[in-house]
């Protein structure tokens, strides 16, 4: 039987790292929502090169930041949350394949920095497979079936592994000028 000590998610086994992680989150995306809130581009977009940092990604981060702070303790409801966080990620990344908008990328606010943004509000597909990967990954860790207990980690690792391979590739794509994914064609 495992003791909440010993329960490690992303090498982090201590709980209070966990809380102090999943704090440093939801405070960044609380901070981003303000921005938006009170329309200071230097906050949701830090240079005039990048992208700015939609509201609908700042929520899921938030999201993000409260299933890791709650997964030790509370799996199920940490799980919740991940499907959550997966169905709304992937209900964004469907306008683009469908060439649809359901108006979910301004439902909150109405985006005021419009450079570098070919769907105002609308966070990048790379952005959107990001978080259907986070999400996914904390609902197969809520997972307490015997069966599917050995694999667990083994998907949430695989899973992770896309989500910073996917943030990588961007970041270098920000920094040598080469990529910008928000422009990715499905038609």
């Amino acid at each position: 039987m495992q003791k909440k000590s010993d329960i490690i998610i992303g090498g982090l086994q201590n709980p209070l790292h966990l809380k102090l992680v999943s704090f440093f989150i939801c405070t960044s995306a609380l901070i981003v929502m303000i921005g938006w809130w009170t329309q200071s581009p230097f906050i949701v977009q830090l240079t005039p090169r990048f992208e700015t940092i939609k509201f609908n990604s700042a929520v899921l981060l938030f999201l993000s930041g409260l299933a890791l702070y709650l997964a030790a303790p509370h799996s199920r409801l940490s799980g919740c949350i991940g499907a959550l966080i997966a169905l709304l990620s992937a209900t964004v990344g469907s306008q683009y394949i469908l060439n649809m908008s359901y108006g979910i990328d301004t439902l909150f606010v109405e985006p005021f920095v419009l450079k570098r943004t070919v769907y105002p509000g609308r966070f990048s597909p790379n952005t959107s497979i990001s978080y259907i990967c986070v999400g996914i990954s904390f609902l197969f860790l809520s997972l307490q079936s015997k069966s599917l207990l050995k694999y667990k980690y083994f998907f949430s690792a695989t899973l992770a592994s896309i989500t910073v391979s996917l943030a990588v590739g961007t970041l270098f794509g920000y920094v040598s000028g080469i990529v910008s994914d928000s422009v990715w064609s499905f038609t």
